[in-house]
């Protein structure tokens, strides 16, 4: 007879997209948060782990440990008759930055914040992403081309409730097929965070 109690259950799994076109003007990346399923497809979960509409709209909202993966995609008009246009991007960067929020607050009791991270491989509020990911096309159409790069590693959501700022900021170097130099760029993206909240009624997503 097979012992649940040696049979842990798997991890939630949650997927971070973050998207930028290489013409944007803005420096702000475009992000979106959804549950991995068997496959590795994407799927909505209810309460939205992103949710897009009501007073907590685009925050990050996550279970007491989730498992996250991060997947970055890049996009710009590319030309294939005549090879001009976005051609691809490498990341020299990347880093999450949490600044915790009061989780405890009352007359006569000492304040308390969140942890430095909400994840468990930092005990700080800085945490760089190593820079081992997998590349990939996602759509090359006639116009306009899409890769991604895939972080081979994940993240861990510790099992302590709380409140985060959290900020992700990206250099990357963008490649272009008709330019001999490339362009660096700085891009961010900077929503709250929170572990083992109430989230949101399921709305729909846009």
């Amino acid at each position: 007879m097979s012992d649940a109690r040696h049979h842990p259950a798997k991890p939630n799994q949650l997927r971070l997209k973050i998207r930028f076109d290489a013409d944007q003007e803005t420096d702000q990346l475009s992000f979106k948060l959804r549950q991995l399923s068997d496959d590795s497809e994407e799927t909505d979960i209810t309460p939205s782990p992103n949710p897009r509409r009501g007073t907590n709209a685009d925050s990050l909202y996550f279970n007491p440990g989730d498992e996250l993966h991060v997947q970055i995609v890049g996009g710009g008009e590319h030309n294939r008759r005549t090879n001009t246009g976005f051609q691809s991007f490498q990341i020299l960067q990347c880093a999450l930055i949490s600044r915790p929020q009061v989780s405890v607050r009352g007359h006569g009791v000492r304040t308390q914040w969140s942890p430095p991270s909400p994840f468990t491989q930092s005990s700080c509020a800085i945490s760089p992403l190593s820079l081992d990911f997998a590349p990939h096309v996602v759509s090359d159409e006639e116009d306009y081309l899409k890769v991604a790069l895939d972080w081979k590693h994940t993240l861990n959501v510790g099992l302590t409730h709380g409140m985060w700022e959290l900020s992700f900021y990206l250099t990357v170097k963008i490649s272009r097929a008709d330019s001999a130099e490339d362009q660096i760029r700085v891009l961010i993206f900077d929503p709250e965070a929170e572990v083992g909240g109430t989230g949101t009624l399921p709305t729909e997503d846009d």
